[in-house]
């Protein structure tokens, strides 16, 4: 039988959320007029992403419970006040790239993953833990991929600091997503207390890792290896 479902001040809290991310990208663009729609949304992002990566993290290591040791199980408050925060930012980004027609199929498809893994965690009240420790470590990633993308907006990809961003973005995504991340999947998907829903969703969320894990690596081996440079840009 599933968990006592959370009550209604939690639909009141993602909204919250949502409106004061788009709030927050209404300001940015006020303020930064002269930038386009996507550096500007970008720049919230990589907000959402230190935010969270933080928290998560505490929620983790500090506040507990452990996630490799706490699988299948009823949500923290702390648990639901961080996908709280992440729900919000999420329907206000995938709406953002409904909008503007930006964004891969891959990444569209990682946002509806997203929001509906929150979305089923916080209206039964669980798997909290799998899914916080999951989004931590995406979000771990997620500022070195808009530094990466503002240094490409300014014409710099050849210098020291394309190279370093290039190398760290595939030891971080890598380390965090695919090695620990693996080693997560493994442990989550062999619960047999998981409810179908979360395993299916977290068997997405782990291909669409894969994918990008895969893309970065072709990429860097593609630039710097085998030494094409004219190697379209992703």
């Amino acid at each position: 039988m599933l968990p006592e479902l959370v009550d209604t001040s939690t639909m009141q809290g993602v909204f919250g959320c949502f409106l004061l991310w788009t709030v927050f990208y209404f300001l940015v663009h006020a303020f930064n007029y002269s930038q386009t729609p996507e550096w500007n949304c970008r720049i919230v992002t990589l907000f959402h992403g230190i935010l969270v990566t933080f928290l998560c993290f505490y929620s983790a290591v500090v506040s507990g419970p452990w996630p490799f040791d706490y699988i299948a199980q009823k949500n923290t408050p702390f648990h639901n006040q961080i996908m709280i925060i992440s729900l919000g930012y999420f329907l206000f980004d995938f709406f953002w790239c409904l909008y503007m027609g930006a964004e891969t199929v891959v990444m569209k498809a990682h946002h509806a993953v997203s929001v509906l893994s929150f979305a089923y965690a916080l209206y039964y009240n669980l798997c909290g833990s799998e899914i916080t420790a999951v989004i931590g470590a995406s979000e771990f990633t997620n500022p070195l991929v808009q530094l990466r993308w503002f240094v490409k907006q300014r014409g710099r990809l050849h210098g020291t600091l394309a190279v370093l961003l290039d190398f760290s973005l595939l030891c971080a995504f890598w380390g965090s997503r695919l090695i620990v991340g693996t080693a997560f999947h493994i442990k989550v998907q062999t619960n047999p207390d998981l409810y179908l829903f979360v395993r299916l969703g977290g068997n997405a969320f782990y291909i669409i890792s894969v994918v990008f894990g895969v893309g970065m690596l072709k990429y860097v081996v593609n630039r710097y290896f085998l030494k094409r440079r004219n190697h379209v840009e992703e």
